[in-house]
């Protein structure tokens, strides 16, 4: 009997740890949160008041954060107007756990090499955008665009046509019969 009560007694010790040890953990995880919350929040002010040097402090604060740090980039990626982003793209895409928001930036990344040059690596990040993804018919046009500038014409209107094939009266189904015919290819629009 006595054995029975000390096995009980440390089960319902280990229990309460366990429980006491999750809701610490909880509770130093909403006060992180809440605390770059009000980072953020600050940010977002110091950079609408045009204040350059404080928004630069609280982002390099934020990009000590791995959950915070894609936003910070994006912050610091606004400020600087007119530069070379490619390098901040690209750690904004390697920090994002989140599949959608890491297509979207991919996107961005692949535009930005291409505006300097890169299609290659521009395509070669296009492909890693699959039809599962949000931004997919956008990404596709992109790749379309970024391959006629090779003049590699047949592959860029084979992804026209399937945009037009797949987005029936929709936007990017206007836009791929746009570059289509912008192209010349009566002929294959009638397929």
């Amino acid at each position: 009997m006595r054995e029975r009560i000390i096995l009980i007694a440390n089960i319902v010790g280990f229990v309460l740890l366990i429980t006491a040890g999750w809701i610490g953990w909880d509770y130093f995880s909403e006060r992180r949160r809440s605390e770059y919350s009000l980072k953020e929040f600050e940010l977002r002010k110091a950079v609408e008041a045009g204040n350059i040097n404080t928004a630069k402090k609280i982002i390099e604060d934020l990009e000590k954060s791995e959950q915070f740090k894609p936003l910070a980039l994006s912050y610091r990626l606004q400020m600087e107007k007119n530069v070379d982003s490619r390098s901040v793209l690209k750690d904004i895409v390697d920090s994002i756990k989140d599949s959608q928001l890491k297509a979207l930036y991919t996107e961005r990344y692949a535009y930005e090499l291409y505006k300097f040059n890169q299609e290659e690596q521009a395509l070669k990040e296009l492909e890693k955008i699959s039809n599962e993804n949000f931004n997919y018919s956008s990404a596709m046009l992109l790749k379309a665009q970024i391959l006629k500038s090779l003049n590699r014409n047949q592959e860029a209107d084979k992804i026209l046509q399937a945009l037009m094939k797949d987005g029936k009266e929709t936007y990017f189904d206007n836009l791929a019969y746009a570059l289509l015919l912008k192209g010349g290819n009566d002929a294959q629009l009638a397929d």
